[in-house]
């Protein structure tokens, strides 16, 4: 019985933890004991080795799925709106790096050619 209500305990808490989870333009995530809270627009490096450190695990959402965190608009350069990014291939160019998932991501996204930003612009609580 206990090791029921302990399995119970975190199915409920993970879905709690997700339920939970939105996406502005800036996303806190913890790293150990650091919380580090990223501004997620401009320059963007993609890194294809999962063994090299990135900040977001990011999944682009499926055609016809619905929801997607973040609306995302790849532009040449001036990336300095809520979901507008610059791929860029170095280290000391991005602003924060990203790898593309199918699960366990951070959050989802939308590729679109306008109208970039949070999907929960007008979200309230």
């Amino acid at each position: 019985m206990k090791r029921l209500l302990l399995i119970l305990l975190f199915v409920f808490a993970g879905i709690a933890c997700f339920a939970q989870r939105v996406v502005n333009c800036d996303f806190t995530k913890e790293y150990g004991c650091e919380i580090v809270t990223i501004n997620l627009f401009g320059n963007v490096k993609v890194v294809t080795d999962e063994k090299e450190f990135v900040n977001f695990r990011v999944r682009i959402a499926k055609e016809g799925e619905c929801c997607p965190d973040l609306f995302v608009k790849t532009v040449i350069d001036n990336a300095d709106e809520c979901g507008e990014w610059h791929f860029v291939k170095s280290d000391k160019d991005a602003r924060f790096s990203v790898i593309f998932v199918e699960e366990f991501e951070d959050f989802t996204i939308r590729l679109v050619s306008s109208n970039p930003g949070s999907a929960y612009e007008d979200f309230t609580y």
